[in-house]
């Protein structure tokens, strides 16, 4: 777990070329860590400077996710995704937005792809990892 809260970031002013470039990277490596070690579906907004994952409708499997990554000190949020213009505006809270700012270091970047990893691990197969070989090394 790490030790003191991986906070969400929100730009505060105009977002110049250089930070967008480097928040995307950051972001493109989350997304990526989150496919290929959660399994999960991952969603990079480059727009409203979002990056997470997806639960398929599934609002309450989205908070039990929400609850999950914050026990590891990673701030999770539950966020609607977006429909398109002048859709349904009451879309369910089924995406998980994970921290992601321009100046991420590897360390941040790692630490929300492995809460989401363990988030997924104990939710989507029961905590079988917990009885691995070598688990309590």
């Amino acid at each position: 777990m790490r030790g003191d809260l991986l906070a969400s970031w929100a730009p505060t002013g105009p977002v110049g070329a250089d930070e967008r470039r480097r928040w995307a990277v950051a972001a493109r490596r989350i997304a990526t860590g989150v496919a290929e070690l959660a399994h999960l579906d991952p969603f990079v907004d480059a727009t409203h400077f979002g990056v997470g994952f997806v639960c398929d409708g599934d609002a309450a499997l989205a908070a039990a996710y929400e609850d999950a990554i914050r026990r590891e000190n990673v701030d999770a949020r539950r966020v609607a995704r977006t429909g398109p213009p002048g859709g349904d505006v009451r879309l369910p809270a089924d995406a998980i937005a994970l921290p992601c700012r321009p100046d991420a270091t590897d360390d941040e970047i790692r630490h929300a792809v492995l809460a989401t990893m363990k988030a997924s691990h104990a939710l989507q197969f029961g905590g079988a990892h917990e009885n691995a070989v070598g688990a309590d090394d």
